[in-house]
């Protein structure tokens, strides 16, 4: 089944860098999976853009928008992080929407950017400003993604993350690909894929409309190993080829996830802007 995955990811990103802008319908057959952590359509000489899709069970245009946000991923593989965050008032549970996805990062996250007092789908992409603006809707993310691509990569994160008893412990490195240059911050989120629960939609090609009971949840943030604005990891500069690491342990999971649909996100930032220059996400061996 995995290699039937990894064969079906590799011949729809092909098609889609092919220049096809059309997906056909059904969306709802479209599916396909990359693999966090792994080399599958990546570019190491570019960049890792971060996508944060903020969102909510109750929005009935975020299923589109998260739709759209995957077939991006698919096309750009590694090169392409996506986290889900839940957060105001779109996201606040209901009779008929019972989960509660939101948490301390989201929410802090959300106050600090105020993206859901926008409204929702929208999000922020390497929490750079495009086109004047930093909170994006759906039609700015392809092209705000382009351009934060097609800037010069300035550092390589890698992720070594274990799991025992419940608990996650490992390090994240990070090696300045140009010289760094002021002071970084690097945070480690906690994400849950493929979490089967009810979602409110107005798209019915996508999917049941205007109720879909079994909607299936990406990118789902589920807390920080170290905070919502993460700790520092480089003072003053970084020459190239140098590493900083950041190593802890003991983050406990909530055992109502699913340890298997678990890993992590490592975002590295600029302290001052908290302009981000690089992520990378990897599944917990």
């Amino acid at each position: 089944m995995k290699t039937f995955k990894y064969i079906f990811l590799l011949i729809s990103a092909a098609f889609l860098i092919l220049g096809c802008d059309k997906v056909d319908e059904p969306y709802a057959e479209l599916t396909g999976y990359v693999k966090k952590g792994s080399d599958v359509n990546y570019d190491s000489t570019k960049r890792v853009v971060l996508l944060e899709d903020y969102t909510g069970h109750r929005c009935v245009n975020c299923p589109t928008a998260a739709h759209d946000a995957h077939i991006k991923q698919l096309a750009m593989g590694q090169n392409l992080v996506i986290i889900g965050i839940h957060a105001g008032y779109f996201a606040e549970p209901t009779d008929m929407l019972p989960e509660d996805f939101r948490n301390e990062t989201s929410s802090e996250l959300d106050a600090f950017y105020g993206v859901s007092l926008v409204g929702n789908p929208n999000g922020l992409v390497n929490r750079t400003a495009f086109n004047d603006n930093l909170i994006l809707g759906p039609s700015s993310w392809n092209d705000a993604i382009n351009t934060e691509f097609e800037k010069p990569k300035m550092a390589k994160l890698k992720i070594e993350a274990g799991l025992n008893d419940g608990k996650i412990g490992g390090k994240v490195m990070a090696t300045a690909v140009n010289l760094l240059e002021g002071n970084y911050k690097l945070c480690v989120y906690v994400v849950e894929d493929s979490i089967v629960a009810p979602q409110e939609n107005n798209n019915p090609e996508l999917g049941p409309s205007p109720h879909w009971e079994d909607y299936v949840h990406r990118h789902v943030l589920r807390g920080s190993v170290n905070g919502a604005w993460g700790s520092n990891l480089i003072t003053g500069s970084l020459a190239t080829g140098e590493t900083e690491s950041y190593t802890f342990s003991d983050y406990e999971l909530n055992p109502e996830w699913n340890e298997e649909h678990i890993y992590l996100v490592a975002v590295l930032y600029k302290e001052d802007t908290k302009e981000v220059i690089e992520a990378w996400e990897s599944h917990i061996e």
